[in-house]
């Protein structure tokens, strides 16, 4: 079995064994397509230091898929845009949803509806935290993660649930090396969804540590 392949067949799994960032377009907006891995082990030299056999893929959008013969499966995506919050409705026309790395954005997870039905949002007030002035990096980091709370609130109730920064953003040698994370969700058709942060952290120009899968 070829990569691409074990990725399409469960990328939980996949994910537990290698890295895979999102490489798809910020302004992406399409809400449902095919998504597929390429190899940058192979591709750009990249290595997982701390995973034996372990490699590093990325997650591209499939353009053309009446030609592509590249192994992919549906997926729902929900949109990035910065310094603002994108939500979608997930329903049953894929089983996964992905969204943009995750460095210092909120991700809301809404109650759920009923019969594979759930609102989820990806919100960045990426001012906030660069706003540092007199208030510190940490301070700062502090303010754009209230805010972003406070809009999912705004968008998805009290009950939603949260993956932060704080959450996912721990420092793996210093403040200026901490991990990222491939947010993800997962489910069988018509039951509820189930999400989860694979996190990594980039230890030098291609070099990286795998931080695991974790439950949102």
């Amino acid at each position: 079995m070829n990569y691409i392949q074990a990725f399409c067949d469960n990328p939980k799994a996949f994910m537990e064994s290698h890295i895979v960032m999102v490489g798809i377009a910020e302004n992406e907006m399409s809400t449902l397509f095919d998504i597929s891995v390429i190899d940058l082990t192979t591709e750009e030299g990249y290595k997982v230091m701390n995973k034996p056999g372990g490699r590093v893929f990325g997650l591209y959008k499939v353009n053309n898929v009446a030609t592509s013969t590249s192994p992919r499966i549906s997926a729902y995506w929900c949109p990035f845009t910065k310094n603002r919050l994108k939500d979608v409705t997930l329903g049953n026309e894929a089983k996964y949803v992905f969204t943009q790395p995750m460095n210092g954005c909120t991700f809301g997870i809404g109650t759920y509806a009923g019969n594979g039905v759930q609102r989820v949002a990806h919100v960045n007030c990426a001012n906030a935290g660069n706003a540092v002035g007199d208030l510190g990096i940490d301070m700062a980091r502090q303010q754009q993660q209230k805010l972003q709370r406070n809009l999912l609130i705004s968008d998805l109730g009290r009950d939603v649930q949260l993956i932060e920064p704080t959450s996912y953003r721990i420092a793996f040698d210093s403040p200026n090396q901490s991990f990222e994370a491939t947010t993800f969700g997962q489910h069988t058709l018509s039951q509820p969804w189930t999400f989860f942060t694979h996190r990594y952290c980039k230890i030098g120009a291609k070099t990286f540590i795998h931080g695991g899968v974790h439950p949102a």
